[in-house]
């Protein structure tokens, strides 16, 4: 008869606070479903969905937390085996005990010490904080913030300790007292009373500061943090248990207590993947909890069996976990057979459609004046012309009333930074010329067309009156601009630490003012004028001149789109006082939406419901009879339109339409069609939608991947996701995945393998990457002319994407301007003797000198850039950047 295995004291240790984590991990994860109950409604509306996703995610915090505490159990118990900690909290028992023999009250020491640190140490921490931010922000060199900051910590820190000693003597005969109570002897005399005491001062800290802060607060993952304290209390409370079923386990043969343990182990594992491979539960699962998103992340990190940085575990977005080539991300090569994102299949090369206009009516003035007006976080269903109850917008509604409302008009993304390039542009927010050396946001590069640069080509004077920070002159939003005024930015003022979230200020009257005064001066002329209004952005605040709405987030946010309307209405009564209403079009839009907890979203920025990017899109053209078409239309289509209405012709950076035709009348204005939405933000975010006139398809690309989609027409709130049904909407994601694929394909990729290569070849090894053989650019051209340069290149060897190509060009006197780029074939699909030939269409800057321009190109990488060893022409090489063209710039 064989005797049971006695388990270690370790060993003892480490189970009983897994089965404490778990136990706690498991409850918390309930309370923490329950809590979203209803809002999981929105993907799973049955009791069995909803119920998948509690036991889902009741396992998953079981699981992942069994592990952290079975971690921190063990380390624990060798800090306790090889180190004086034992030794220590022996003798703290003791006497603990020996004053508990005297009674209750001469033991609450650990109790009123844990108490007076968890309250000194945060607010001298908080205290130390406040005062060292402010001069470290105003540093560059990270050496001296790094240390600053550490010192500043320490010293806080003993400032904490001091403090807390004080305080700790105050307590003492406070908690002394209380102890003589029954009860309260009870609670401050068990082993655990002082982690308790100190919980509860850390969570009335907490709660206070919330309290002072939930303006804010209410906007971050403060879910996601109480979840995890209240994990740790949970486990901490479940200790006894944890380790009564430890010692049961431990009582048993070794094989049968082992047995037991992996048989909860895989049950519970075995819960998780079945629950956690169901679409609907694992949406709802990461929209509605604290921690399921993350914790499914790294669990689908750790079993990526590719090391792709994907897995097909938990609903990710792997189809092949033995090839690191293929993932949701990967770059899907065209035509070669293979999926290697997952999605819409092997995508085929098509050449893009050729940009076209429409004819201009007669009845539209020549010249014509254009005001664009653009108005942050307005949403379309809070103006009146589409349909809201309350008195917002009347003097919008009026501009709508004689123009073209446009019923289904969407952002391509949730925010400013993305919104107003593609406003600018003509271009997706993800397919902009994007100058990210720009510290903070980008910048856009000088280069590609944007609507001031084509229309003071047209003769226009153009000017700009702005008012944050994000349009200042670094981000080369000024080019083309005449007169470009950014200064109101100082009107809104941010609120530090709080991100682009949160500013204060108001300046719709000085923005106004600032643009009438632009009017009046250019009056005798035509000209364009953008005018942005910043108010509605989150702050909200009160404006007592006009109707006051209430008190709640959307009557503050409505009280801002009415203050704004009042000024606007000031500019249009400007332009029809001075009688430019007859010879000037007006474009009002909102760069995006805002979120009032649809779907548990505030604010905007990081999803792609209708909430945060349907917005209004009204133009105004005198000649033109009012409209109302329901065509789907988006931001990049702005530009192509009022170039067309100015007489401007297509260019081939344009990737919108001219809405003229739906503002005509005519089967164009109630055409169905589909636009579609990209974002993309920190740690591999990405998203893709796209919207019909019945439909809002999206697909959540990345770290998570998942498919909603919505009835906007009956649905206008998107309430209930209805992916995978049929119906009208059945095509949706298969229309999104197919333009997907294509948006991922660069421009000029259908025609860029050519099979001829000139006879006249430069042959100028680039690393080992490929072979320069020609650069084609004119000899000749004018300043804000669009010149043509083609490269032909012939490959070597495939290299990674984030290889790109610099063009420089170098003028007289320190003139300088680029055309960085990447070929639209990609390097990484470079193949042995493939000749790649592409066409770049570069505008020479309109203020640019008379001069010679020369031309330098090259290969690079952030700051490194690939060899260049001369061919069978010699070309001057000058740190790796070799002079292939010299232009002459005439003015």
């Amino acid at each position: 008869m064989s005797v049971p295995r006695v388990p270690r004291p370790l060993a003892d240790v480490v189970v009983a606070w897994s089965l404490a984590a778990a136990i706690g991990g498991g409850l918390v994860g309930g309370v923490d479903v329950l809590l979203s109950w209803g809002a999981l409604v929105q993907f799973g509306p049955s009791l069995l969905t909803r119920t998948g996703t509690l036991l889902y995610v009741a396992a998953l915090y079981s699981l992942v937390f069994a592990v952290a505490g079975a971690l921190l159990g063990c380390a624990g118990s060798l800090l306790l085996r090889f180190t004086d900690l034992r030794a220590l909290s022996r003798g703290l028992a003791a006497r603990r005990r020996e004053a508990l023999s005297r009674g209750p009250e001469h033991a609450i020491g650990p109790v009123a010490h844990a108490m007076a640190a968890a309250l000194a140490l945060p607010i001298a921490l908080a205290v130390g904080f406040r005062v060292v931010s402010p001069w470290l922000a105003t540093r560059n060199h990270m050496g001296l913030i790094v240390a600053v900051a550490m010192a500043a910590a320490v010293a806080a820190v003993l400032v904490g300790v001091i403090l807390s000693l004080v305080i700790a003597r105050a307590l003492r005969p406070l908690l002394a007292a209380l102890a003589t109570r029954p009860l309260a002897g009870r609670a401050l005399s068990r082993p655990g009373a002082w982690f308790y005491a100190a919980a509860l001062v850390l969570l009335a800290l907490a709660a206070v500061a919330l309290s002072a802060t939930w303006s804010v607060a209410q906007h971050l993952p403060v879910r996601r943090f109480a979840v995890v304290v209240a994990i740790v209390i949970a486990a901490f409370a479940c200790r006894d248990l944890g380790a009564r079923l430890s010692r049961a386990l431990a009582g048993k043969r070794f094989a049968t207590g082992a047995a037991s343990v992996a048989i909860a182990v895989l049950l519970i594992a075995a819960i998780m993947l079945w629950t956690g491979s169901i679409p609907a539960v694992q949406k709802g699962a990461s929209a509605y909890t604290g921690l399921a998103g993350p914790l499914a992340n790294g669990i689908r990190k750790l079993i990526d069996l590719d090391r792709d940085g994907f897995s097909p575990v938990l609903s990710g977005g792997d189809c092949d976990d033995f090839d690191a080539s293929v993932n949701v991300r990967a770059s899907d090569r065209p035509g070669d057979g293979i999926d290697q994102n997952c999605i819409g299949g092997d995508p085929q090369l098509s050449k893009p459609r050729a940009p076209s206009f429409a004819e201009l009516p007669e009845s539209v003035p020549r010249p014509l004046s254009v005001v664009l007006v653009t108005i942050d976080t307005l949403r379309a269903d809070h103006l009146g012309a589409y349909g809201y109850s309350r008195n917002t917008s009347p003097r919008i509604d009026q501009v709508a009333a004689s123009g073209t409302i446009f019923e289904n008009a969407w952002a391509h993304a949730p925010s400013t930074r993305y919104s107003m390039p593609a406003i600018l542009t003509g271009r997706y927010p993800l397919s902009a010329f994007y100058d990210t050396t720009v510290r903070g946001w980008p910048g856009l590069q000088k280069r590609g067309d944007n609507l001031a640069v084509l229309l003071k080509a047209g003769g226009r004077f153009t000017g700009a009156v702005l008012n944050y920070w994000y349009f200042d002159r670094e981000r080369s939003m000024d080019r083309g601009f005449d007169d470009y005024d950014n200064r109101n930015r100082s009107l809104h003022r941010s609120i530090r630490g709080e991100g682009p979230a949160k500013t204060k200020g108001s300046s719709s009257k000085e923005q106004t003012d600032k643009a009438i005064e632009f009017v009046r001066k250019h009056q005798q002329e035509p000209f364009f004028l953008w005018v942005h209004y910043y108010d509605p952005h989150y702050e909200y605040e009160k404006h007592p001149d006009i109707e006051n709405f209430g008190d709640g987030p959307i009557d503050l946010y409505d009280n801002e789109i009415r203050y704004t309307d009042l000024h606007i209405g000031r500019l249009i009564d400007e332009l029809a006082r001075s009688g430019l209403d007859e010879s000037t079009a007006i474009v009002i839009t909102g760069d995006h939406g805002e979120g009032f907890g649809e779907h548990g979203v505030d604010l905007h920025g990081y999803h792609l419901y209708a909430a945060q990017t349907k917005v209004p899109l009204i133009i105004k053209v005198p000649g033109l009879a009012a409209s109302r078409p329901t065509t789907p239309v988006g931001h990049i289509d702005i530009l192509p339109t009022i170039a067309n209405l100015v007489g401007a012709s297509p260019t081939p950076t344009m990737q919108g339409r001219s809405l003229l035709p739906a503002m005509l009348g005519g089967p164009a204005a109630d055409q169905d069609g589909w636009v579609f939405q990209q974002l993309s933000f920190e740690n591999d975010n990405e998203m893709r939608a796209a919207a019909s006139k019945q439909c809002h398809v999206v697909f959540n690309v990345s770290p998570q991947t998942s498919w909603e989609l919505y009835r906007i027409d009956e649905d206008p709130l998107e309430e209930r996701d209805i992916i995978g049904t049929s119906g009208p909407c059945a095509d949706a994601q298969d229309r999104l995945a197919r333009w997907y694929d294509h948006s991922e394909i660069p421009d000029g990729a259908a025609t860029a393998l050519v099979e001829q290569r000139p006879t006249d070849a430069l042959g100028l090894q680039i690393g080992e990457a490929a072979r320069l053989l020609q650069v084609e650019a004119p000899t000749r051209a004018r300043a804000g002319e669009l010149i043509q340069l083609t490269y032909t290149v012939e490959a070597r060897r495939a290299i990674p994407d984030h290889w790109k190509v610099f063009v420089h060009f170098r003028g007289p006197r320190g003139a300088f301007f680029t055309d960085d780029h990447s070929p639209p074939w990609r390097p990484s699909w470079w193949k042995p003797g493939q000749v790649i030939r592409y066409t770049r269409h570069v505008r020479i800057p309109p203020s640019s000198r008379q001069g010679a321009y020369q031309v330098w190109t090259g290969m690079f990488r952030g700051d490194r850039r690939l060899p260049l060893t001369p061919g069978s022409k010699q070309v001057p090489i000058q740190g790796d950047a070799a002079r292939v063209a010299t232009i002459q710039v005439e003015r």
